[in-house]
């Protein structure tokens, strides 16, 4: 019988891949910062602050998921009562990224001169305001913006967009740690971002309850039982840092390792040893993916004999694991 990609899935009774990088609203374990990140975004929305500015210290921090569970959250809140335009590639000319904005607020031909795009922009803010929605413009990965002061110039002056001391709409500028000194630069921006939250790694608590989380709603029951040991989880916040996309990487290959190895839980040898193979390259001797194939082997031999072959009870030989650790 063939191993295939997701056999490790049903292998550790769960319904689906746990740990999937995409950014999915439904998979966003909220950390203690990630709750405070979403209530302050919503605070600069409903308190109607003009902008906000959301840093990540590093990739894979969460940033992108917490704006996209944002937006389901207002749709929600608002009764639909809500338009939002998502931005997550910026590097366009300032036409562009007004015409696109335009796009996603409902304007169906955006105009290709900019001033006539900019009014176009402005009177369809305008109309959505005077129906009673509320307008959020969200600008991702503002940190490839960092070389390119035209197009946050661009933006700031969307800020300007007011009616009757209100603002038409409210900006959010979210990136890495390189846009936040940018903007620190241009103060006449800066200021004009009251709210503001830095997004940080996890630590080793929320690390642990990131992996259960992601593996409750990936269908694992709720019964007590743990995959992973406290000792894998050590070693999974250790060799992350406590990134969560990181963290998410090694547990999923941790599981794939485990599943290739037959054991019945995670424990520090499979998460050393998937910790290493993403260092290592593809032609190097212990790639995971030379783990689907001896799986393959070793139950093809397994079939053909009687007596059922047991694994390891920590999953790797002693000497194996001392040459991982050391």
């Amino acid at each position: 019988m063939t191993m295939t990609v997701f056999d490790y899935v049903q292998y550790w009774g769960l319904t689906r891949p746990p740990f999937a990088l995409a950014p999915c609203p439904d998979n966003l374990f909220f950390s203690k910062q990630h709750r405070e990140c979403l209530l302050r975004l919503k605070f600069a929305i409903m308190a109607s602050k003009g902008g906000a500015l959301l840093i990540s210290e590093n990739a894979g921090d969460g940033k992108t998921t917490v704006l996209r569970r944002l937006c389901l959250d207002l749709t929600d809140e608002f009764d639909g009562r809500v338009r939002s335009a998502f931005v997550d590639h910026p590097t366009l000319t300032p036409l562009q990224m007004i015409q696109e904005m335009s796009r996603q607020l409902g304007v169906e031909k955006p105009y290709h001169s900019k001033m006539r795009a900019l009014n176009q922009f402005h009177d369809q803010l305008l109309e959505l305001h005077e129906s009673g929605c509320k307008t959020v413009v969200i600008v991702d990965e503002g940190q490839m913006l960092a070389h390119r002061p035209d197009l946050l110039q661009e933006l700031r002056i969307l800020l300007n967009f007011c009616v009757s001391e209100s603002f038409l709409l409210s900006f959010i500028l979210s990136g890495q740690r390189p846009l936040e000194g940018v903007i620190r630069s241009m103060p006449e921006f800066w200021q004009r971002l009251p709210v503001r939250f830095f997004l940080g790694n996890l630590d080793f608590p929320d690390t642990r309850k990131l992996i259960q989380h992601r593996l409750r709603v990936a269908g694992l029951q709720d019964d007590g039982r743990e995959i992973f040991t406290r000792a894998a989880y050590e070693q999974v916040y250790k060799a992350s840092q406590g990134c969560p996309r990181v963290i998410c990487s090694i547990a999923d290959l941790a599981l794939v390792v485990g599943r290739s190895l037959r054991v019945r839980e995670i424990d520090a040898p499979e998460v050393l040893q998937a910790a290493a193979d993403m260092e290592k390259k593809a032609s190097d001797s212990f790639h995971y993916y030379h783990f689907l194939r001896s799986a393959a082997d070793a139950e093809r031999k397994e079939e053909a004999s009687p007596t059922p072959v047991e694994p390891h009870p920590q999953g790797l030989s002693d000497e194996r694991f001392n040459q991982i650790a050391g």
